[in-house]
């Protein structure tokens, strides 16, 4: 495999043909933090609590001391698996993330390739959007990837944010074969360019708990963490951090 030349790397708008792909990187993005934030979430001292209660009472109705053990276990993770995965940005169906970014795009612009292109390194050549756009209005909701040499490599979304002024930059992603190249890097800096242009003046984004590697990526990319903000899960623990940074 030829290494990658991060000035030949192409941001644009999805489209249509992509969507498969993108689904497939997000799941595998998600798939190695899933088990880890439900075993975070389990051993807490609440859950290891409950956890141990519904134990004991189990054990008057199961004449045996692992399946009364296990079975606890088993029913939260199971439930934690269904909950978390909903809570997530990988949830998405390859149909209903084209609907859900590009359903009310115009169906003109989406058969044109050139449209939406934004290289990264090279200047005076067309970007990503060819107007601004009032915080709120539409298209609000938008999905970038990366390409190279014909191959997408990642992507990133913007959704609405905390308010009106806020741009919440979500599903960023990077394809297992091309991560610590600075394909993240390219991503948010384009998700930033975009948003500025779009006249938002902040970014927030949502990083997992248990991701460490996000955590300091987003800390080298210029985000600061706001203390008590994040998405709660299971008996209120929060599974996600929200890191902000003004444009």
């Amino acid at each position: 495999m030829s290494k990658l030349d991060p000035n030949a790397v192409l941001v644009r708008l999805l489209r249509q043909g992509d969507t498969e792909i993108v689904t497939e990187i997000l799941k595998d993005t998600f798939k190695g933090a899933e088990n880890r934030l439900i075993l975070y979430l389990l051993t807490r001292p609440c859950a290891l609590l409950l956890l141990a209660i519904s134990s004991s009472a189990l054990r008057f109705l199961v004449n045996s001391f692992i399946a009364a053990l296990v079975l606890p276990v088993f029913v939260a993770a199971f439930y934690l698996k269904l909950t978390i995965w909903r809570l997530t940005d990988a949830h998405y169906s390859s149909n209903a993330l084209w609907e859900h970014y590009c359903g009310s795009r115009d169906s003109v612009h989406d058969k044109h390739s050139g449209d939406g292109d934004s290289p990264h390194g090279v200047h005076n050549r067309s970007r990503s959007s060819g107007s601004r756009t009032k915080p709120g209005s539409s298209p609000t909701c938008r999905l970038w990837v990366a390409e190279w040499d014909g191959e997408i490599l990642g992507c990133v979304a913007r959704d609405l944010g905390s308010n009106s002024g806020q741009a919440r930059l979500c599903r960023l992603a990077v394809s297992s074969w091309h991560r610590r190249e600075g394909v993240g890097t390219l991503l948010v800096r384009e998700f930033e360019r975009q948003a500025k242009l779009d006249g938002y003046s902040s970014v927030s984004a949502h990083v997992s708990v248990v991701s460490k590697v996000g955590v300091e990526f987003f800390k080298n990319v210029g985000y600061t963490a706001e203390d008590g903000i994040g998405i709660k899960g299971w008996l209120g623990y929060p599974i996600s951090q929200v890191y902000v940074k003004m444009l």
